[in-house]
């Protein structure tokens, strides 16, 4: 299968949803001022997600609960190493208005984008190669990118609330 041909069988609603995580991440490239339950929620989403994407994806095959771990343990590595470095300075929570002050960053674009690239290439690789998305080299390799990218997203939402809470 041609690249062409790959993104011509992509279905109609991915392209937009691929609008909607760009405009999300672009949006937090610049310094804004958000409710800590509007900084919560993309992790969140996520952290229920991609566990319920890989139970429907590998339900019928037998890495099921060696993904979920592998994922798990990559989100919670990924989640305990980069909460120390989670904050940009001059981020901090106002309690008066309970608004976080966020600096922007181009990082949290990236991680979406390579959330949304990582689960693409699965989608791709089982439409292609079934035999090859089966494997379980693949499917744990994919579980534990999966999960450290979704350890960045945890380690922010921590970090951040972690300011909330101290300054309330």
């Amino acid at each position: 299968m041609t690249a062409t041909e790959l993104i011509t069988h992509t279905p109609v609603w991915v392209w937009p949803l691929l609008a909607a995580l760009l405009a999300l991440g672009w949006m937090q490239t610049r310094a804004r001022r958000v409710s800590l339950a509007r900084a919560l929620a993309l992790p969140l989403v996520m952290l229920i997600l991609t566990p319920a994407t890989l139970v429907v994806r590998l339900a019928a095959t037998g890495s099921l609960t060696a993904a979920l771990a592998v994922w798990g343990a990559g989100t919670l590595g990924a989640a305990l190493i980069g909460r120390r470095r989670a904050l940009r300075p001059g981020e901090h929570f106002d309690a008066a208005t309970r608004r976080l002050h966020l600096a922007g960053s181009w990082a949290p674009l990236l991680i979406i984008l390579g959330i949304f690239c990582l689960r693409y290439a699965v989608a791709a690789t089982q439409a292609v190669n079934p035999a090859l998305a089966a494997q379980p080299a693949f499917v744990l390799a994919t579980a534990a990118l999966g999960g450290m990218l979704n350890g960045w997203l945890v380690a922010r939402a921590w970090a951040l609330w972690m300011l909330a809470r101290s300054s309330m």
